[in-house]
């Protein structure tokens, strides 16, 4: 089942997502610089998300409220 039509898995997500925010302040997924990029996520400001070589982190890692040190301290960071 995709998980864009499995509203409790939806649900979830947001649930952890707010836990974390509590914890981090700042997450990628709340940044409007963060972009999905097939099955990654990236920086359209071109800051590194991420530990992989492109700087990008996996989408999902961020759809569950994964952040990095780079995002909480980014001078460009436009989330809420």
């Amino acid at each position: 089942m995709e998980i864009w039509l499995n509203t409790d898995a939806l649900d979830r997500c947001e649930v952890v997502r707010e836990n974390k925010r509590k914890y981090y302040g700042r997450l990628a997924f709340d940044c409007y610089r963060c972009k999905a990029k097939g099955d990654k996520a990236v920086c359209e400001a071109g800051h590194p998300i991420g530990t992989a070589k492109d700087g990008s982190s996996p989408l999902v890692s961020v759809l569950m409220g994964w952040t990095s040190s780079d995002c909480k301290v980014c001078p460009d960071y436009n989330g809420e």
